[in-house]
């Protein structure tokens, strides 16, 4: 968000609402043309679901949060999710896997893997994103890529707050957006939510300067040097708001199970 400024909750924007109509509520930047091809767009049916990231061919990481109980459609290529780029590739998943300690109430352990039924074909358009081999620095600016949810009322909200900010009906931009947001210190980051944050998780938002996290979808990588630091988890709710955090999970500290599953298949 820009300094000084604050988004009210109550001018949101239609469902399927289109790039150009968005920059009151979004205000990170469209990304550049498949500047994210490790991006996956994940989807209920014909509905929207998440955001989700490649890490193998047959792999997608995304949020436990995110599973339905019911076979994900899976779009790789994707930029625009109502155009057709012909960069676009069409899986279903053969597996969701959650993270066995998942606790849908306190969003810990907040992570699963998605298996493609048929591997992803990588080229320019659909890559891999690497997995950290460092746990994330403070103070260190990241990209958030995302169709947008989180600005809604339909994603995890923070434990112990019982209403959502936003009532209105959920709704995303047309075209990925992304935006600039900065980490914060351990100690920082549980000073946010001492009852709720635990060593597994990450914080990140506009504190330190950087544009929004609202286009952030649940699910989506936090992208730290082109490496994959953080995946949305809970405090969303707030993010048009001055001095919020979005609670990222941690992913440096999934990598063993991350790397056991995927082999084990």
């Amino acid at each position: 968000m820009l300094t000084g400024e604050k988004s009210p909750v109550d001018s949101l924007i239609p469902y399927n609402t289109l790039a150009q109509d968005i920059p009151r509520v979004l205000r990170g930047f469209q990304c550049q043309h498949h500047s994210q091809p490790w991006i996956v767009a994940l989807f209920h049916g014909l509905h929207f679901r998440c955001t989700g990231t490649l890490i193998g061919k047959q792999w997608v990481v995304t949020a436990a949060s995110c599973n339905t109980g019911y076979p994900l459609h899976v779009r790789l290529g994707e930029q625009n999710l109502f155009h057709i780029d012909w960069s676009e590739q069409l899986r279903i998943s053969s597996r969701v896997i959650q993270h066995p300690e998942y606790n849908s109430k306190t969003n810990r352990n907040n992570i699963m893997l998605v298996k493609l039924l048929l591997p992803a074909t990588i080229n320019k358009y659909v890559q891999l994103l690497q997995l950290p081999s460092n746990p994330p620095a403070a103070n260190l600016t990241c990209v958030l890529p995302g169709w947008g949810t989180n600005a809604f009322h339909n994603v995890p909200r923070t434990p112990g707050r019982s209403k959502p900010l936003c009532k209105h009906a959920p709704l995303h931009s047309d075209v990925l957006f992304c935006g600039n947001i900065t980490t914060l210190a351990d100690d920082q980051c549980r000073n946010t939510n001492p009852e709720h944050i635990t060593k597994n998780m990450l914080c990140a938002g506009v504190i330190h300067g950087g544009t929004d996290f609202c286009q952030g979808d649940p699910g989506s990588p936090l992208i730290c040097q082109e490496v994959l630091q953080g995946i949305a988890s809970w405090g969303f709710e707030g993010c048009s708001l001055a001095e919020w955090t979005g609670v990222f999970v941690k992913v440096y500290n999934y990598v063993s199970w991350l790397e056991k599953t995927m082999k084990s298949g």
